[in-house]
């Protein structure tokens, strides 16, 4: 499975995912399953009306004690009736004009971190500068917080042509320092300039580093109280799946960069790529990143036809990414109708990782299925 792929997938699966919350006007994340070490693999599933008929007759106990542990119960679409105007279904170009024009500083970075960089049939490289200037101004005058910091990066990393870069650069890496998604997103920029050199050296850097993120819950807080603030949302729950989706929207800097880089030039960048594979597997809590990595890190092994290392590597990415799907599309259809396992996610997600949150999703959803008065569907 390569990058192009796997960005893909993941994509169309966010894709499904938004049609599946757009009965609520949720907009929703992607889910991946990871089966939890404490359960069975079986994808058996109970519906709601078999719940009901087993409580009925009183047989719950001896049903459930011959169903396998880990069914998911699941809901039909139609047994549950949707009043599409509950919620205003908001665009996010109608939200990012309200944020634009509302007066309020804390809106209006809200706003422009949603801005693009890069040149485009829609964007002009002034216009990208403007956006970059407006950001680069803003750190200079409140101080440069990571969330800003970070978004100039990779608004230089996606725009090489961008002036002001260099300030940025030279900031990012004295405050960034031990974050490897700075130094990926550095190696990245190098990359697209043709300095191997350099792009080598913030590789390298990127495997001394303690911790991998992109600083997205910070973007997700900051969007959250705008959100909530401006009447796009009806209460804080729709405000956190909502700020979630925007999140997701943003570019991820520096995959495909890296990766064709150490692909097409194993030979001179093999060590650099190691570390920074190793670096994206281990280090990121990320499921998409720390798939790459793992794929990058066959593509390393292949070259010495280490075949245990590349099966150990295969048996690792179905683990967190498995291509068959069907437990985790049921999860999704039923967090359609139970928010509380939509927020708790989120928030083990922003506390534990996405990778850890994904496991902790699938057991609530179970452990919830096996009560015979858990019901939301209808």
């Amino acid at each position: 499975m390569n990058i192009k792929k796997i960005i893909l997938l993941c994509f169309t699966l966010l894709l499904l995912i938004m049609v599946w919350l757009s009965l609520k006007q949720d907009n929703l994340i992607y889910i991946q399953q990871v089966n939890p070490t404490n359960t069975l693999t079986s994808d058996s599933v109970v519906s709601a009306d078999t719940i009901q008929e087993i409580v009925k007759d009183g047989s719950a106990e001896v049903t459930l004690a011959d169903k396998q542990q880990d069914y998911i119960l699941e809901c039909s679409p139609k047994t549950k009736e949707i009043d599409l105007t509950q919620y205003a279904d908001q665009s996010i170009g109608e939200i990012n004009s309200k944020l634009k024009n509302s007066g309020s500083s804390f809106d209006l970075l809200a706003y422009n971190l949603m801005q693009d960089f890069k040149v485009s049939k829609t964007n002009s490289q002034k216009q990208a500068q403007i956006n970059f200037d407006w950001l680069l101004e803003y750190s200079q005058s409140n101080g440069f917080n990571n969330l800003v910091l970070f978004s100039l990066l990779q608004a230089c990393a996606a725009n090489i042509k961008l002036l002001g870069c260099d300030e940025v650069e030279i900031k990012a890496k004295s405050t960034l320092v031990e974050n490897a998604a700075m130094w990926q997103v550095i190696a990245s920029k190098y990359i697209k300039q043709g300095n191997e050199k350099e792009a080598i050296n913030a590789i390298k850097n990127a495997e001394k580093s303690t911790f991998y993120t992109n600083y997205n819950f910070e973007f997700e807080d900051l969007y959250r109280e705008s959100l909530l603030a401006n009447g796009f949302a009806n209460d804080y729950n729709q405000s956190i799946i909502l700020a979630k989706g925007y999140s997701m929207a943003r570019p991820v800097t520096g995959l495909n960069d890296i990766y064709k880089s150490c692909k097409d030039n194993l030979n001179t960048m093999k060590t650099a790529c190691l570390d920074m594979a190793l670096v994206m597997k281990a280090k990121s809590t990320s499921t998409l990143i720390s798939v790459v990595g793992a794929n990058l890190l066959k593509e390393i092994f292949k070259v010495s036809n280490n075949v245990d290392e590349i099966q150990k590597l295969d048996k690792y990415i179905k683990e967190i990414y498995p291509e068959n799907n069907e437990r985790q599309l049921k999860i999704s259809s039923l967090m359609t109708y139970d928010e509380s396992l939509t927020i708790n996610f989120i928030e083990n997600w922003r506390n534990h990782g996405e990778i850890i949150a994904n496991k902790m999703l699938i057991q609530e959803a179970i452990d919830k299925s096996r009560d015979p008065s858990y019901n939301p569907c209808i």
